[in-house]
């Protein structure tokens, strides 16, 4: 496996996968219930990139 910093044009596709284990996880006891988009939030995400 190779591992990379991220780039900007990446931002969409991570996101989706962040979304993604959101939903699949939000039964789970021991989840921080994350609201999408709030946290954290994607100015942040971009700006760190």
């Amino acid at each position: 496996m190779i591992f990379r910093k991220a780039e900007k044009e990446d931002f969409y596709k991570i996101r989706s996968l962040y979304w993604n284990l959101i939903d699949q996880e939000q039964d789970d006891p021991s989840f921080p219930h994350r609201k999408k988009g709030s946290h954290p939030k994607d100015e942040y995400c971009l700006k760190i990139m």
